[in-house]
Order: structure tokens, then C-alpha cells, then sequence
């Protein structure tokens, strides 16, 4: 046995007689159980790094850079098969459903082969520079800065450059400059976004200096993008490519109408594990020389992870999230169930438009929001429950004029709170907040009428009938999660109304109810409200309106909530008096 051996990884060559003639039979990537000869009470757990001609070329890692991947077999396991290059020739697959730890596993891979393999040429991607920048900074935590390049696009604004990596980066004061090639082949690691990853090529970078392609979010990238820095760049045969990311969240983001009809609405990561059999279950177990699945989830309660595990996931994700985090409003007062830390709260309000924007916004599921969002706010820490700021608390909407109304209904709480920092709370589309977390989520679905769903549908707007969107919007949450919305249109989306049972099963539904009112049409609703209602009366000093009715009005929720929609339509037919209260 021949040994070399470093602070990290214990490389050894193994004797092993026939092994040319593939008896045994060894691939790379093989684990193999060996020990020392002479020694029989201890055996050593290694992978096969190469294969020659009477031996094998094993490696043993000693120590992992992030210690909290010991103790995690899907993380560890993908380490070391990237770094034994298993699936070489063809790409490896790290599948990390929400709050697994993907872009860890990833960088800890970048470490390893970095300090194990002296002439590696790494170049780390991802499709957006915030991305980009994430990778950047974890791998500087153990890696030389001079060893590392992070490249930004001269359209990269330069204020939006993190500190800790303008000096290791292109950013040259307030302007970014493009070294030689020469230079740019000196460095062990280069980061940068997937298309910027094009001046490397155009820049004369010879095809296999870069060893390793690593792509993060690669669910998220359009496939043109992924080969941006394959093109050219990785040698077919020996290069290693490692695409990162879940094809069960959201995908490319395209407007193209043509885009989408040839495909390209379908990440690279997501045509390959659904197309290649490589990449697909046998006997309900991935073959992992070629694709790990991540199964521990480190961010969400229990309940909150259930239904998308279930749903997306075949029930396999692991809840490994901070015990005491997760678990901090379970004993909420404003809970409908305690212990239960999700409610959704059904209203009825009504989709509008404002005739200078085609986006939509519901009113009444934001005047809900706000009192979800004063509740919190004003919950200070008590028994089993922490304080909580602007900061942990995130709003998520579909449309951009809902997302407007949202913020402009955040400045008055505000206000009223008193509070200086409510625009560390992040109110955003489900696409913004792909990839971040929040102690709390609150969603605001804003769809309440059916007639859109269509829409919808085609254009991949809303939540309704898109499962991407709506596995990232309810897997944001850490701690609790509040969804908003018409549960007579959600109801119509399998999904959504296997989410809504999944609530009220539990304890955790709210407002309105399904049967008795809701079961009817709201015009019909809305009819039998005007059929009570005898004149409106504009009293023009006041700018005030007075509804005036002949019958009693029922003093319950269900009525109640229908009244809320009528005195809606009628406010939006009398705009044009311009009343300013109704």
C-alpha cells in the first residue's frame, strides 16, 4: 500500500489483482471496506477515486469543513461522490427540496476538491448574482482569498457588490475591469453568474482548464444558461459537472409565449432526472453515484413541511429544524389550534384592477393581513413565545399591484406602532422569495373570482393550478404560517384544496365556512343583498355614503362577509363621486 497523506484526506492505492478484467468488478465511486494488513479489528470505508490496472485509487476524508455534515449521510454521501467524480462522464445531481442544505453540500464538495486535488481549476455558477454571491461567500470561509475570483458584468451595479467580496473580485473602485486570460487561469475557484460565465470563453479560456463546473439553483436557470459554461469551457470526457437544485420548485422564468411552447419553461436539472433513467428511482431508491436527494430539512415545524412532503417530495423529507425555533408559536394566542402553528383564513373579497395597471389586488385580504400582521407585532416575548421584529416576518403575493397595496398598508401599521424598521419586513412575489426563509410567512393568495383561473393558468401566474408556486410560498416558513385567501376558488386546484382539508382537519381554519353561503355563486349572494338594499344617499359635505336596508340583516360571520363584498362593489361603483369613507 502506497499512502499520501494531509491535514483533510488520507489518499491510498490499494493492491487489487484482476481488477483490469473486472474481476472484481470496481467503478469509480464504489465504496469499499478495507483495512490495514495485518489488522482485522478495523475497517476503513473508502471511495474509489480511479480505477488502474491492478489497483485501486481510494480516498478517505478525515475531516469535513462544515462539522455539521457529519452527522448527515445524504450531505456527506454527495461530498464524496463528487469529489471521487462517480458519475464522470455524465453529470452529478444534488436534488435539495426546501431547507436541505443544497448550496452547503455544494461548497463543501468545491472545498474538498480544492485541497485534495492539486490541479483543479473550479468554476462555481449560479443563475442570478445574489446566487452567485451567496457561493462566493461561504467558499471564502475556509479558502484563501487568492485563491478565489468572483467576476461580475459591467451592468452589475456597483453598490450592490458585497463587501467581503470587492477585494477578491473585478471591482476596481466603481469600475470593473476584464484581466487576461493568463491572469484569470491562475486562480484555483472562479465564481460567477451562468451567462457571465461567456467572456471566460470569449476571452480565450482553452477547453479543459476548468476541471470542475459546479451550478447552484440549477432548477431555476434556463437550460440555454446552464451550457453557457459547459460550451467550450469542460472537457466532454474529463471534465466533472455538478448541478445543484429542485425541479419541484419554481423554474425558468419566461414571458416568451415561443419559449415556453419549445420547452425552455423546463430547467436542464429538471429534463434530465425526468427524462434519463440515470437520474430516476429503481426500486424507489435513487442511484446515488449520479443523484443524491437531500432529505433533512433544517428550516420548518412539522406541521408546515407536511403537505409539500407529501405532495412533492413521496413523504421522504426529515424534520431536523432548531427544536426550539420551530416550535416558538405553537402556544400563540391567535392560534385557531394550539400546537398547530398554520392557519389559513377563508375571505371573500374581490379581484380588482385599477385601469392604469392590468395587475390585480383583493382589499380584503389585505385589511386581514394587516391584523395578522398588528397581532404579531404586538406580541412581545411571553412564556414560549420569543419577541419578534419587522425582520422575521414575510408577505407573500402573487401580483404586483397586491404586493403596492400590501406595502402602502404596512407604512400606516407602522405609524400606528410606532415602530422605525417596518421596511425590514419583506413583502414580495413567491419568485423573490425563492432560496430565503422567515420566522413567519403570511400569503396572500388575492385570486376570488374563477373566471381568471384560465388566465392564470396559461400566462403561470397566481397560485392557483401551478404547484411550484405554491410548494415555495408554504415552505418559507420556519415557525408559522398564515395563508389568506377564497377557499371556494382555491377549492377548485387539487392541491390547494388538499391543503385547505389538511387545515381544517386540523383545527387550524378560519373565517368564512364552505358550506351554506359559500356553496352559492357570489352574484347570487351579492343579488340577494341588493334586493334588501333601497338607496344609496351621497351626502356631498361629508363625502360620506349611507346604505340604508328595510329588512333586519342576520348577525352572523357567514352574512357578514358577503356584506363586506357588496359594500366592495358599491364603493367601486361610487369612486367616481370620489367618497372617501363608506
Amino acid at each position: 500500500n502506497k499512502q499520501t497523506e494531509n491535514k483533510r484526506v488520507l489518499a491510498t492505492r490499494c493492491m487489487v489483482p484482476g481488477v483490469s478484467e473486472n474481476r472484481p468488478s470496481v467503478l469509480r465511486g464504489d465504496k469499499l471496506l478495507v483495512c490495514p494488513i495485518g489488522e482485522k479489528g478495523v475497517k476503513y470505508c473508502g471511495y474509489v477515486h480511479s480505477v488502474q490496472l491492478d489497483s485501486v485509487k481510494l480516498g478517505f476524508s478525515s475531516k469535513l469543513f462544515d462539522s455539521k455534515l457529519d452527522g448527515n449521510k445524504e450531505q456527506s454521501q454527495a461530498v464524496q461522490h463528487i469529489v471521487a467524480g462517480s458519475s464522470k462522464p455524465a453529470p452529478y445531481l444534488v436534488f435539495g427540496p426546501p431547507g436541505t442544505g443544497k448550496t452547503v453540500t455544494l461548497v463543501e464538495a468545491i472545498k474538498q476538491i480544492e485541497k485534495t486535488q492539486a490541479s483543479c481549476h473550479i468554476l462555481a455558477c449560479a443563475p442570478s448574482n445574489s446566487a452567485a454571491d451567496l457561493l462566493c461567500q461561504k467558499i471564502l470561509d475556509h479558502v484563501d482569498d487568492r485563491k478565489v475570483y468572483r467576476m461580475y458584468a459591467s451592468s452589475r451595479d456597483p453598490n450592490c457588490v458585497p463587501e467581503q467580496l470587492k477585494a477578491c473580485s473585478n471591482l476596481v473602485g466603481e469600475c470593473y475591469t476584464f484581466p487576461p486570460k493568463e491572469e484569470l487561469m491562475e486562480y484555483r475557484i472562479m465564481v460567477t453568474t451562468l451567462l457571465t460565465a461567456g467572456r471566460l470563453v470569449t476571452g480565450g479560456i482553452p477547453a479543459g482548464h476548468f476541471t470542475h463546473v459546479f451550478v447552484d439553483e440549477a432548477g431555476h436557470a434556463v437550460e440555454t444558461e446552464c451550457l453557457v459554461p459547459l460550451a467550450g469551457l469542460l472537457h466532454a470526457e474529463t471534465g466533472q459537472v455538478v448541478l445543484a437544485g429542485d425541479p419541484k420548485q419554481l423554474g425558468p422564468i419566461l414571458r416568451s409565449p415561443f419559449a415556453l411552447k419549445y420547452g425552455m419553461g423546463v430547467s436542464l436539472l429538471e429534463r434530465m432526472m425526468n427524462d434519463f433513467s440515470l437520474y430516476q428511482k429503481d426500486n424507489d431508491v435513487f442511484n446515488n453515484r449520479y443523484v443524491t436527494k437531500l432529505l433533512r430539512n433544517y428550516r420548518s415545524h412539522p406541521a408546515i413541511l407536511k403537505i409539500p412532503n407529501e405532495l412533492f417530495y413521496d413523504g421522504e423529507l426529515q424534520c431536523h429544524a432548531d427544536e426550539i425555533l420551530r416550535n416558538s408559536y405553537c402556544n400563540w394566542q391567535y392560534l385557531k389550534q394550539r400546537g398547530f402553528p398554520l392557519i389559513f383564513h377563508g375571505v371573500t373579497g374581490l379581484d380588482e384592477r385599477e385601469a392604469s395597471s392590468p395587475s390585480f389586488f383583493n382589499r380584503a385580504e389585505v385589511e386581514v393581513l394587516m391584523g395578522y400582521v398588528t397581532k404579531l407585532l404586538q406580541t412581545h416575548s411571553k412564556k414560549g413565545l420569543g419577541s419578534i421584529s419587522p425582520k422575521d416576518i414575510g408577505i407573500i403575493a402573487p401580483y404586483r399591484k397586491q404586493v403596492l397595496k400590501i406595502r402602502k398598508a404596512l407604512e400606516k401599521v407602522g405609524k400606528d406602532l410606532k415602530l422605525k424598521d417596518m421596511n425590514a419586513l419583506k413583502v414580495g412575489s413567491v419568485e423573490e422569495f425563492q432560496g430565503q426563509e422567515r420566522r413567519v410567512i403570511l400569503v396572500s393568495t388575492v385570486r376570488s373570482s374563477p373566471n381568471y383561473a384560465e388566465i392564470d393558468k396559461k400566462f403561470s401566474l397566481g397560485f392557483v393550478k401551478n404547484e411550484k408556486r405554491f410548494n415555495v410560498a408554504v415552505t418559507r416558513a420556519k415557525a408559522l404560517l398564515i395563508v389568506v385567501g377564497n377557499p371556494r376558488v382555491l377549492n377548485t386546484d387539487p392541491t390547494w384544496a388538499h391543503f385547505i382539508k389538511y387545515c381544517s382537519d386540523e383545527g387550524g381554519y378560519d373565517g368564512i365556512h364552505f358550506t351554506g353561503i359559500l356553496a352559492e355563486e357570489d352574484e347570487d349572494v351579492v343579488a340577494r343583498l341588493a334586493a334588501l338594499f333601497i338607496a344609496i344617499n351621497v351626502q356631498g359635505d361629508t363625502h360620506t355614503v349611507y346604505l340604508n336596508f328595510h329588512q333586519h340583516l342576520p348577525q352572523n360571520e357567514h352574512f357578514e362577509s358577503m356584506l363586506k363584498l357588496f359594500i366592495q362593489i358599491v364603493w367601486m361603483k361610487l369612486e367616481k363621486h370620489k367618497c372617501k369613507t363608506l
